[in-house]
């Protein structure tokens, strides 16, 4: 994934001075089960500096969706950093049919900046239940969790 180069070592810092962070943003693919059932995670951190990156990061997510699992339960999910544009990212991710396990809700899942972690599911997969532990420790992100079933090719879904 392309990012920004606000992270890398510049001309004008002392090789002494600390980075905030070394290397690029990532997005881990994983298939849970084997065979066209099969469920898929996409875990993300997204480029937090650049809001053209960002997308191009996202848009590369959502066409290996397309390209590698059109037919599979799909889960989109982790640190999104969506500060700005929230509603352009949610829109975008939508339009390729998924659904935020939040709704239409944007939740605080950063102590300082706000709803920057999301989890979104494509059919067969659908949420149940989604929520923000705002007491979990460990981390300047709030832990974001969800319910989440995958229906068999027999199930019907009535909504």
């Amino acid at each position: 994934m392309a990012g920004a180069d606000f992270w890398e070592p510049h001309w004008y810092l002392p090789e002494w001075a600390p980075q905030r962070r070394h290397g690029g943003r990532i997005a881990l693919v994983s298939e849970i089960g084997t065979g066209p059932t099969a469920l898929v995670f996409y875990n993300l951190h997204l480029e937090s500096r650049s809001l053209p990156n960002r997308f191009g990061q996202l848009q590369e997510v959502l066409d290996d969706v397309d390209r590698s699992y059109a037919n599979r339960p799909v889960i989109i999910g982790g640190d999104l950093n969506t500060m700005t544009s929230i509603d352009q990212f949610v829109d975008t991710i939508e339009k390729r049919n998924f659904h935020s396990c939040f709704g239409p809700r944007h939740e605080r899942t950063h102590r300082l900046v706000g709803d920057l972690d999301w989890i979104f599911v494509r059919a067969p997969a659908f949420c149940e239940a989604a929520a923000v532990d705002r007491d979990a420790p460990g981390s300047d992100h709030y832990l974001v969790t969800a319910t989440i079933t995958i229906e068999s090719q027999t199930e019907t879904r009535h909504n």
